[in-house]
């Protein structure tokens, strides 16, 4: 995915401090199903839709919620428009159908307690699990989010699959303001949103024709993703949880 971009080490150095320490590192099924999604990305950016999909479908035997991020594979789908709107909003429909449904099985206690209901119950009925650090990293994404949605049209140049695109950055500043309500679900969905930062900020230097007002803003983006991985290293409360990180393959 990284090697796709413009400037694929400045990609590459952007996922360092979340996307490989703390999901990568952390995270083993949910990480295992992101590099799956981001080798998708890679094939949408080629227009191979249907290995977008058979890609997610391994992804999900990892952690079956990227399976969410398939209804973006068909906004670059070039078939009709009116056939694409309808698929996105029989999905929509599904996936609400879906979530309706589970929340009335588990508030009439007639559902089996089965590993489903356990999390639905404890993600969003009662807030039993928290992430203290989701709105800095919903923020992460939200920012370069807006950038690429106010400079849309300046930028259509540098961006290949502009509706996908669009559609993950509307995606990052929703999420903006639900994650006070539901900030676990909301963190771990916005893990799969997270190639946005690599494929904004990799671009935005193309923007600058002085070099070395593209130099300092390389320069800035490489100091604040530094900053981002020593301030969580130094301060997050679960850090302890990589510190020292431990690995079979180093014993």
């Amino acid at each position: 995915f990284c090697r796709q971009q413009p400037i694929p080490w400045l990609a590459w150095l952007i996922a360092t401090p979340y996307l490989l320490v703390v999901v990568g590192m952390g995270y083993t099924r949910q990480s295992a199903a992101l590099g799956f999604l981001l080798l998708g990305l890679a094939c949408l950016e080629d227009k191979r839709i249907w290995r977008y999909f058979l890609l997610l479908a391994i992804g999900a035997t990892f952690h079956k919620t990227v399976l969410l991020m398939a209804p973006f594979g068909i906004l670059v789908w070039r078939q009709n428009i009116w056939l694409r709107i309808f698929l996105i909003m029989i999905g929509a429909i599904s996936l609400l159908w879906i979530a309706y449904n589970y929340r009335q099985l588990v508030l009439s206690n007639m559902a089996e307690p089965n590993e489903m209901f356990r999390l639905w119950y404890k993600y969003l009925e009662h807030a039993q699990w928290s992430s203290i650090g989701a709105s800095y990293r919903v923020w992460m994404n939200a920012i370069p989010a807006v950038l690429f949605l106010l400079f849309l049209k300046k930028w259509k140049r540098y961006f290949d699959n502009s509706s996908l695109w669009v559609a993950m950055a509307i995606a990052s500043v929703v999420s903006v303001f639900f994650v006070g309500y539901f900030s676990t679900p909301i963190d771990r969905l916005n893990i799969y949103l997270a190639p946005i930062q690599l494929y904004v900020w990799s671009r935005v230097p193309l923007l600058l024709s002085d070099r070395l007002t593209r130099t300092l803003m390389i320069l800035t983006t490489i100091g604040a993703y530094g900053f981002v991985l020593l301030f969580w290293l130094q301060l997050g409360r679960n850090a302890g949880g990589w510190i020292p990180y431990r690995s079979i393959f180093l014993l």
